[in-house]
């Protein structure tokens, strides 16, 4: 009788490891199931996140806390403003761009957006501001945030031939003998001046002005003695912090191209 209580016993025994070690085999099967699980999803993240979120980010807020210019075509102007049909920068489509792409600023995705530009009596125009015209394609400077602040004053309103004109390059005779500031390298400092190098299309040689390609276009060099005095107002850096070599823009209040010196009434730099 006792053998037969200890046989069960170990019965007993050996039934409760089985169904023990069962138990641990179909926990430890589900663990595995949800970790595969997991490592799925995780693989489907990575895929589907195809750029890293901090350089987004990064990208994001360098756009929104510097940007300070804009190009659009003028859609109405009036006495002291002007709605400017822009290019702006499509924020959430950049979330499908490689991280690569996100490094090419000049190909991220566009939207149109129609922004009111102030227009006061410091802003400055190659052109009149009575020239410019509904339609034309223009690049507007100003000291605002353009994706941040809700008022924008112009500081520089330049007139584009065409949509891939660069702004510094005048392919008009007419235009060129009506801007009153050059922009370019400067190649010697002196006590009161600056010696610096602007380059201008070629107006005689351009062709039709309202197709010029920058690239192509014949240019002329032309060197500038840029006097100072008392009145010459610095609005980034003062004399003393400009460096051969900066880049510069200096304003007159006359035309400039065929000039070979004038007086500074404001120099902007380095740019």
């Amino acid at each position: 009788m006792e053998n037969k209580t200890k046989y069960s016993l170990i019965v007993v025994t050996l039934i409760l490891i089985a169904v023990v070690f069962a138990y641990q085999q179909k926990t430890i099967m589900n663990l595995n199931g949800k970790v595969d699980n997991l490592v799925k999803a995780g693989s489907k993240n990575q895929q589907a996140a195809v750029n890293d979120p901090y350089l987004l980010e990064a990208v994001q807020k360098t756009i929104k806390e510097n940007t300070k210019e804009l190009k659009g075509s003028v859609v109405s102007k009036d006495r002291g403003s002007m709605i400017v049909e822009a290019d702006m920068v499509n924020f959430p489509k950049l979330s499908g761009l490689s991280d690569a792409a996100l490094k090419q600023a000049d190909s991220f995705p566009k939207i149109k957006k129609k922004l009111a530009i102030a227009i006061t009596a410091d802003t400055e125009f190659p052109l009149k501001w009575e020239n410019i015209k509904i339609g034309d394609n223009v690049h507007v400077f100003t000291d605002n945030l353009i994706y941040r602040d809700e008022k924008l004053t112009a500081k520089k309103v330049w007139v584009i031939p065409n949509p891939g004109l660069n702004a510094n390059f005048i392919p008009s005779a007419d235009f060129s003998n009506s801007v009153k500031y050059i922009g370019g390298a400067i190649k010697e400092i002196g006590n009161n001046y600056f010696v610096v190098e602007a380059q201008w299309i070629e107006p005689s040689k351009a062709g039709d002005p309202q197709n010029v390609d920058p690239a192509t276009a014949p240019k002329i060099s032309k060197t500038y003695k840029v006097l100072i005095d008392s009145k010459t107002v610095f609005s980034k850096s003062g004399k003393n912090d400009l460096r051969v070599g900066d880049n510069i823009d200096a304003y007159s209040n006359a035309p400039v191209f065929s000039l070979a010196e004038f007086t500074a009434t404001k120099i902007e730099g380095p740019l």
